[in-house]
């Protein structure tokens, strides 16, 4: 699967849905497959933010490098939280 060499992290999907809004699409996918760039992951399989530096995305042509990391309590197996994972990891 190709990929942007310089990208940290690259996330293989399956397309779900793509709806017009005009001048914009909003697709929609299932990850089934993330890569992360080597010393991004701790032994946990857990991505460190603070080696990752994310991007938010801002309205417009904007994006935010000043990221908070906030811990919540829920889990991904929490069925109150909402989130649905199925989750392998491969090393």
């Amino acid at each position: 699967m190709p990929r942007i060499a310089e990208a940290p992290v690259s996330f293989e999907c399956v397309l779900h849905s793509a709806v017009d809004l005009g001048r914009s699409t909003w697709v929609m996918g299932t990850v089934v497959y993330a890569h992360f760039r080597e010393g991004l992951v701790s032994g946990d399989c857990k991505p460190d933010p603070a080696k990752l530096r994310p991007l938010g995305r801002m309205p417009g042509p904007t994006f935010s490098t000043q990221m908070n990391v906030v811990p919540r309590a829920a889990t991904l197996a929490d069925p109150d939280a909402g989130i649905r994972s199925e989750v392998l990891w491969q090393r």
